[in-house]
């Protein structure tokens, strides 16, 4: 039987809008109803192959339903504004894929669908109705077949109901919805039903009485007194419910006629690709190519198309590429993954030049000498990878001056992947199923893209100054790694056994009990709530809680046990990440720990430390401290560290311009003990050690967006104290609340916040329904600001110093990056002269209204250092 796919656009439209949660395009383009819609599309010509697909709209003016029942629909609130922008694109999205659009004035696409559905059947096809609304399921028939294909679980899976599908979930026959919705009603339709009567009740008298028509007919001899006196009262209401919530199948379609070519000459590829191009949906370009190619006329339409790439040429793109070298590197596994100290680098593929990928054996000398050429102007993906890999294969990769890896990132740093064959379809239009296909012409073709968007977006000196040359950096630290002292870490790992199994011991003695393992959930969930009866708080799929938030009220309560866990938690992750790990981590190749420093992975851009992660070591901890003994010099070697001074509280009041908090920072006053004064009404000569504690953590909460119930948790204090201190701060520093408004309102106006250096960062769920995510956007959008401009002035400064040390000749390099502070190994005689390069370059990285602050300090490993006075004098800390 030939098949044909009915598609209610408004409705797929609608559902993919509620189930999916904000998603919007790199300039701001609500797209998370046509994404779901797109979604459900594809999946159904991907599953079904039909031979016919026609889509249908509900058309602009009142319908049958609204003249013959006021209310109809009546409850439903007013389209959102991110929803009605993207009504235009569901019809985009229908005439790309060369689907016939039908929508008929008086009636809802329900009608229009059901009057296709008995036409087609006629007509000996079988249907298949792709929708968003069960409403429809009172169209299912075996004798056809008319099935109705829906999503489950949000938009995530698809389920096809046939008849016996749709006994099993309502216990009633199809025909039998629209009388169960007149019984029980329908909110969404505003149809009330017959009061007192629930789903329970209208599936059991419609399995007694079958219809609503019989139910009303024969109402004087209902035995149930209450079912009889609620129908003789409102049946003639259920009996105009049910006609309303009866699906049309008359509709007026006489000359309408099925086309049933769709396998051979249905999709529109290059439109269908243009779309999901402009709205960003890489992935869906990829699954075009499996489905029907594109007809001969449509390709006609299109001749910009490039035979080769199936996408526009350089010429249509706007950029002459032909003086620019794309230059890109395989591996023995794929180039998101490698590691050039692990993995060997297989070959090399120049464009233009070499045609093909060469394996680096057969590298010849006029090639390796292009590669080294500072003029020849090349593009890589992932600079840092590259000239790391060619390095240890005796080539020296200079001429960079495109990254499209960095550049793809600081486009929109809230994707998911960067893969090279993603972003060559998302931004050069050139489908690729295989990625392993990608060449370097491909890179050429990415790059002309790339740089336009970051031109568009102000963004092409952050990638220029900061991210491209700092990629070189990092990968110099990465290569270089720092020494580690392994018998140290053995001897923190041997004393953390032993406080920890203390710890096991005290915690059966607590419980009562030594059968049970504290490592697990289950378990633990037994004892603490079954066997000791301790208050259950959250609950999960698994259980109640036993998360860190849970233990944490539990301790406050007096509840001994549960501090016992939480420490024995903290300390077996800190063994098995740090004191255990460590050791095998370190390199036997030259006995260093190679860290890995990722550009790409923090929407702030801030870096992050992997494969060990060293920025989560902590600071403050007894623990911490042993294990950052371990970061060591080598024999003969010192370390300095040089760390930014509260950069952030620096920079915010810089950006708020608040005249206490720059009038503080300028005075060179203690900022945590003045705010102290504040809080509490205190003198700040005698502000208390706790006081002090308090203050810096609501200097820091005002920063990050923190809500009055979080600081109220990390204080320990109730709500209505966490609020009225935090009132406190804001009427002696006012220009901090005036701050976070702008920053909101620019938020929600631009879709974007941005650092001082124009870096961006989306806030796609600012303006969503949902609480939970529209306060994190906000948080998120306050913090940006902040912590974004401390991540450019970091890697400004490394960039500087990195620039400084090298024109010295000093013997100091750069091992570490952990937040604000950058550690060196150096040689003892050098250390007042580097220390005073690094610090002046730190200092004056970037010009802020109040001094940035840089802290010196000395010693043998990373824990034990003292602080350095009087390196610098004021004359040193001056530009130049």
């Amino acid at each position: 039987m030939p098949k044909i796919l009915l598609l209610d656009g408004n409705s797929l439209l609608y559902r993919g809008f509620f189930a999916m949660r904000a998603l919007t395009t790199s300039d701001n383009l609500p797209t998370n109803a046509i994404y779901s819609m797109s979604l459900m599309l594809l999946s159904a010509l991907e599953s079904l192959k039909p031979d016919g697909v026609v889509c249908a709209f509900d058309a602009p003016v009142a319908t049958f339903r609204h003249l013959a029942y006021d209310d109809y629909k009546g409850t439903r609130l007013r389209t959102p504004d991110d929803l009605a922008v993207q009504r235009p694109l569901a019809r985009d999205l229908v005439r790309a894929f060369n689907i016939p659009i039908l929508e008929i004035p008086g009636y809802e696409a329900d009608d229009t669908i059901g009057t296709l559905a008995v036409k087609a059947q006629a007509e000996g096809m079988s249907v298949v109705i792709v929708t968003g609304d069960l409403d429809a399921l009172q169209l299912v028939d075996d004798c056809g077949p008319i099935t109705v294909m829906t999503t489950v679980k949000g938009v995530s899976e698809t389920v096809i109901y046939d008849e016996a599908k749709v006994r099993e979930r309502y216990q009633l026959a199809p025909k039998q919805i629209p009388d169960y919705k007149a019984l029980k009603g329908d909110s969404s339709d505003n149809l009330p039903g017959i009061p007192g009567i629930g789903d329970k009740t209208a599936s059991k008298v419609l399995a007694q009485y079958g219809t609503v028509e019989v139910l009303v007919a024969g109402a004087e001899a209902i035995q149930d007194p209450k079912l009889k006196a609620l129908v003789l009262q409102y049946g003639s209401d259920a009996l105009r419910f049910k006609d309303l919530a009866t699906i049309r199948r008359d509709a007026p379609l006489d000359d309408f006629e099925f086309t049933l070519d769709y396998q051979t000459n249905g999709i529109d590829i290059p439109a269908a690709t243009a779309l999901f191009e402009r709205l960003e949906f890489r992935t869906m370009i990829k699954r075009l190519g499996k489905l029907t190619p594109a007809s001969k006329a449509a390709n006609e339409q299109n001749p910009e198309v490039s035979p080769d790439f199936g996408r526009p040429t350089i010429g249509h793109i706007g950029s002459d590429l032909s003086t620019l070298i794309g230059v890109l590197l395989r591996f023995d596994v794929p180039l998101e993954k490698a590691d050039f100290l692990n993995n060997e680098l297989q070959s090399v593929s120049i464009s233009p030049g070499i045609s093909a990928a060469v394996s680096i054996t057969d590298i010849l000398p006029e090639q390796k000498s292009l590669l080294e050429d500072d003029t020849a102007k090349k593009v890589v993906h992932d600079k840092k990878l590259a000239e790391g890999a060619l390095a240890e294969n005796g080539i020296t990769l200079r001429g960079v001056v495109f990254d499209t890896f960095l550049a793809a990132y600081l486009i929109n740093p809230g994707r998911s992947s960067y893969k090279l064959s993603d972003l060559v379809t998302d931004y050069a239009g050139i489908s690729i199923d295989d990625p392993g296909a990608v060449t370097a012409e491909h890179l050429r073709f990415l790059q002309s893209a790339l740089a336009a968007r970051l031109a568009e977006s102000g963004l092409t000196e952050l990638h220029d100054r900061i991210e491209l040359p700092l990629a070189s950096i990092l990968r110099k630290i990465e290569r270089t790694g720092v020494a580690v002292d392994v018998q140290w870490l053995k001897k923190v790992s041997a004393s953390l056994a032993l406080r920890i199994e203390d710890l096991e011991q005290a915690i059966y003695v607590l419980a009562g009990t030594e059968a049970f393992s504290i490592g697990s959930t289950k378990q633990l969930q037994s004892v603490l709530f079954e066997k000791l009866g301790l208050p259950a708080g959250k609950k999960t799929k698994t259980g109640y809680s036993t998360d860190s938030e849970v233990l944490d009220g539990l301790a406050v309560q007096g509840f001994e046990i549960a501090s016992r866990i939480t420490e024995w938690r903290e300390l077996s992750k800190l063994k098995s990440t740090y004191a255990d790990n460590l050791q095998l981590l370190v390199s036997k190749r030259d006995g260093r720990l190679h860290t890995s420093l990722n550009q790409t992975v923090t929407a702030t851009g801030r870096l992050s430390s992997s494969n060990p992660n060293l920025q989560n070591i902590p600071v403050r901890t007894e623990i911490g401290r042993e294990i950052r003994k371990a970061f060591i010099a080598d024999p003969g070697k010192v370390l300095f560290a040089a760390d930014y001074s509260q950069i952030e509280l620096r920079i915010f009041a810089h950006i708020t311009q608040d005249p206490e908090l720059l009038r503080t920072f300028r005075a060179d006053e203690d900022i945590h003990r003045r705010t102290a004064s504040i809080i509490f009404g205190v003198d700040e000569e005698t502000v208390t050690a706790e006081q002090r504690r308090r203050a810096k953590t609501i200097n820091f909460a005002v920063i990050y967006g923190m809500s009055d119930f979080r600081l109220a948790s990390e204080l320990g204090i109730d709500v209505a104290t966490a609020n009225i201190w935090k009132k406190r701060y804001f009427s002696e520093y006012p220009g901090v609340s005036q701050f976070a408004e702008s920053v909101l309102e620019g938020a929600r106006e631009n879709g974007y916040v941005q650092t001082l250096l124009g870096r961006r960062r989306y806030t796609p769920d600012i303006k969503s329904r949902v609480f939970q995510f529209r306060q994190a956007a906000e948080r998120e959008a306050v913090n940006m600001p902040v912590q974004g401009t401390a991540a450019d002035i970091i890697k400004l400064a490394m960039v500087d110093v990195d620039r400084a040390l090298a024109l010295s000749d000093l013997d100091a390099v750069m091992t570490l990056q952990v937040h604000d502070e950058l550690v060196f190994e150096c040689s003892p005689g050098h250390v007042t002269e580097a220390a005073a390069i690094v610090a002046r370059c730190m200092e004056n990285a970037y010009k802020l209204s109040v001094r940035l602050k840089v802290e010196l300090k000395l010693g043998h490993n990373w824990s034990e250092m003292t602080k350095v006075a009087n390196v610098l004098d004021n004359e040193q800390r001056k530009i130049g």
